[in-house]
């Protein structure tokens, strides 16, 4: 069977729902989304939080990736859990709104990455933000609204109880000439949850992003779909995907898209699927008995 699509995102992590939400805004726009896992949709082993112990390391919700040996730590293999199924491991993660260092964003910049900076960032971290201000413990959760979105996709909250360590904790740490920053959001350190107060659920890609707009009729949402191959061709000395083939229900399809192909499967699984298809190094490639596109 042969599908006809303008966009197609290989995978739906966060990035790839929230390209489908964004390219669906679109009514003329045909949008097709392709998940390698099933849909978790009103499960509460995600919803509910502290129930960590039902996904991790569960073939079901956790791709489970292993380390090579680390010599450096006593030749022990670690496990890396990544989300296998709609919303990626933003369904499996513990909750935490994570920003990354403002060093971390800027020396991309400095090696030459034109507009990776800080405020660039925090301006689409903002539009993807609704931070709910705290109504408790406002000695202990503070923040600073400059910083923080209102209108966005993802809920943001402090936690609805706090465990009265706190402020002890902070003297001692101002004991030690630790000062106590005032909201983490700056670039410095992590703080808040992805906890929505008002139901008490994960807010995560998959109920933020992509339930408020699966009636869109031309976006298109394909769940324990595994690519097979990716389609491409030369366009002025380029390699340019033109579509992709993939199993669904042991059937073979093959996706056409006049548009472009869009691979957000995450940092591992990313270019392992350019890699399978001749994408990539050309030494890991030859290795592997792989043919490199060029």
């Amino acid at each position: 069977m042969k599908l006809k699509d303008k966009s197609l995102t290989i995978s739906s992590l966060v990035t790839g729902l929230v390209l489908a939400s964004c390219l669906s805004e679109n009514p003329s726009a045909s949008v097709l989304v392709l998940e390698a896992g099933g849909a978790h949709i009103g499960d509460n082993a995600l919803l509910v939080p502290q129930r960590r112990w039902l996904y991790l390391g569960n073939a079901e919700y956790d791709l489970g990736f292993k380390t090579e040996t680390q010599h450096h730590a006593k030749d022990r293999i670690f496990t890396w859990p990544r989300g296998k199924g709609l919303g990626g491991s933003s369904a499996i993660n513990h909750l935490l709104w994570n920003k990354p260092a403002r060093q971390h964003i800027e020396v991309w910049g400095a090696l030459g990455n034109d507009g990776w900076t800080w405020e660039k960032f925090q301006t689409y971290s903002k539009k993807s933000e609704r931070f709910v201000k705290p109504d408790h413990d406002m000695d202990v959760l503070t923040y600073d609204a400059t910083l923080h979105g209102e209108h966005g996709a993802i809920v943001t909250s402090f936690p609805p109880v706090i465990s009265n360590l706190e402020v002890d904790f902070r003297k001692a740490m101002e004991a030690h000439n630790i000062p106590t920053i005032q909201d983490p959001s700056r670039g410095s350190s992590p703080s808040l949850s992805t906890l929505d107060p008002t139901t008490h659920h994960r807010a995560y890609a998959t109920n933020m992003y992509y339930q408020p707009i699966a009636g869109r009729t031309h976006l298109k949402v394909l769940i324990n779909a595994y690519v097979t191959d990716i389609i491409t061709t030369e366009v002025n000395g380029l390699v340019v995907a033109t579509g992709v083939r993939f199993v669904e229900s042991d059937n073979t399809y093959t996706a056409n898209v006049t548009g472009e192909v869009c691979l957000t499967a995450g940092a591992i699984m990313s270019p392992k699927i350019l890699e399978m298809f001749g994408i990539g190094d050309s030494a890991v490639l030859e290795r592997a008995g792989i043919e490199v596109k060029t």
